[in-house]
């Protein structure tokens, strides 16, 4: 009897101290939160140098980025519409869209899971990251608006920073149910034709490009949302150089008159960096490109750096300027 008096309490203890164990356990546990979902994982986040650390695979596609693993230099290519980023196990180095940053923490590989600092990917493709110490939470927004939700803000009026096809956008003009909309950055370098001479909009490499390869990157439902326009380019510009013929385009470039109607200054013609493209302020030298001819057939008119506008324009043939596109957006629903 004695004995079994003895053990009771002791069972007793077991049981608070598991308990206890358990609680703290549950306790510690880190959640994440990504637009408002709890998101699981096959293998726990884990805090490291005071850095959240969470499975590559799990947090990528939950952001919406494509991953692939090369497992010879174990290292992660994801990307995301126009923005690619590279992260290695144990590397410091996150690359993105060929830019290199410094993670405080690097990957790690435990369990057989890749675990990547939650902060620096999610924030690679321009979602907002807080913590909330209180319940260990990481709370994420990846700061995404729909078609609709963009409409709405400008038929109220917004005008800066609308997001549409994972760019960031500015409203120059709206008029019977469409907006004329510019990205708010630079988005990259390329040159207006590999030509030297002869090259028109019209015939142009880079309106190829816009109207191809890059029109390829929204989907197929914002695609369609985009007006497909009759683009004048006049036969003489302030040079009396071609202008070329008219053209139809979904995507352009704005000519010398819309750069100079469309912003009030050239302090306001100054664009954006290093957020949607892949331009940082050490590469922007020349300025974006505008669709007008310069003083000669193989040139075009650009907006310099600072916002003023080269009125002599530069040689397109293997020159490359910044890109800005503009299109016309449908605003109706």
């Amino acid at each position: 009897m004695k004995s079994k008096r003895l053990l009771i309490p002791l069972l007793i203890c077991i049981t608070l101290i598991t308990s206890a164990v358990f609680a703290s356990a549950q306790t510690d546990q880190i959640q994440v939160i990504l637009d408002g979902e709890v998101l699981s994982f096959d293998q726990p986040p884990t805090i490291e140098n005071g850095h959240t650390l969470v499975p590559l695979r799990s947090i990528f596609e939950a952001l919406g980025a494509d991953v692939k693993w090369e497992q010879s230099t174990r290292t992660a290519t994801a990307t995301k519409r126009r923005n690619i980023i590279n992260i290695q196990i144990n590397n410091e180095q996150i690359i993105r869209n060929g830019f290199i940053s410094i993670l405080e923490t690097p990957p790690r590989l435990i369990n057989s899971h890749t675990l990547v600092p939650i902060r620096a990917v999610a924030e690679a493709f321009n979602a907002n990251v807080d913590w909330d110490n209180a319940t260990r939470t990481v709370i994420i927004n990846s700061n995404e608006d729909t078609y609709s939700e963009t409409v709405a803000k400008i038929l109220q009026g917004e005008k800066r920073n609308l997001q549409f096809g994972g760019l960031h956008w500015r409203v120059l003009d709206v008029a019977e149910g469409k907006a004329l909309i510019i990205t708010e950055d630079v988005l990259e370098q390329r040159a207006y034709d590999a030509r030297d001479t002869g090259v028109t909009w019209e015939t142009s490499d880079l309106r190829k490009y816009l109207n191809g390869e890059f029109l390829q990157t929204f989907t197929q439902e914002e695609q369609e949302k985009i007006i497909e326009m009759r683009i004048e380019n006049p036969d003489k510009s302030v040079h009396g150089t071609q202008g070329g013929n008219s053209t139809d385009d979904k995507i352009f470039l704005l000519s010398l008159e819309e750069a100079e109607r469309y912003f009030a200054d050239d302090n306001d013609r100054i664009a954006d960096y290093g957020r949607d493209g892949t331009v940082i302020w050490a590469y922007i030298e020349l300025g974006w490109w505008l669709r007008t001819p310069g003083n000669e057939s193989g040139s075009a008119i650009s907006v310099s750096p600072n916002g003023s506008i080269d009125i002599d324009g530069g040689g397109v043939g293997g020159s490359a300027h910044e890109v800005r596109p503009a299109l016309w957006l449908n605003l109706e629903l």
